[in-house]
């Protein structure tokens, strides 16, 4: 599988229409068009392989050998091996959109994190009156 910092080694622009675009507008869109490419590469082969492996494991399934105790480990390796791979390829392409500065944020998640931040504070600014009243005493 390709390194996730691959997409973002190479900085020459190449001669496109987006080339006549301003300097900082054309880089952008250079950029994005990598990031793209090398999400589509990742996509590729991370869920090539994904198909390959669940397909070999159904495959072992329509045997009767594919039910023998000593096949279980090897489809559990093989599924470990799908969840490894789904979550390198997540990862990557999570890297990629915030290289860009276009990563999917989850509202929902984004405001849980905010309110136990502010959770914290409070609570934070709570011991702190806290302990002040001691002091005084």
């Amino acid at each position: 599988m390709p390194s996730c910092t691959t997409a973002t080694q190479d900085t020459s622009l190449p001669a496109t229409p987006q080339a006549n675009a301003k300097p900082d507008a054309a880089q952008r869109i250079m950029k994005l068009e990598k990031a793209v490419n090398f999400m589509d590469a990742l996509s590729q082969e991370g869920f090539g392989q994904i198909a390959a492996i669940a397909k070999l494991a159904i495959l072992s399934l329509e045997t009767p050998e594919g039910y023998y105790p000593a096949h279980r480990e090897t489809l559990a390796a093989a599924f470990t091996a799908i969840c490894k791979i789904a979550d390198d390829i997540a990862d990557c392409i999570n890297c990629e959109a915030e290289e860009v500065g276009l990563n999917h944020k989850d509202e929902r998640t984004e405001a849980r994190h905010e309110a136990r931040r502010e959770g914290e504070r409070q609570y934070a600014q709570l011991a702190d009156t806290a302990t002040d009243d001691e002091v005084t005493t």
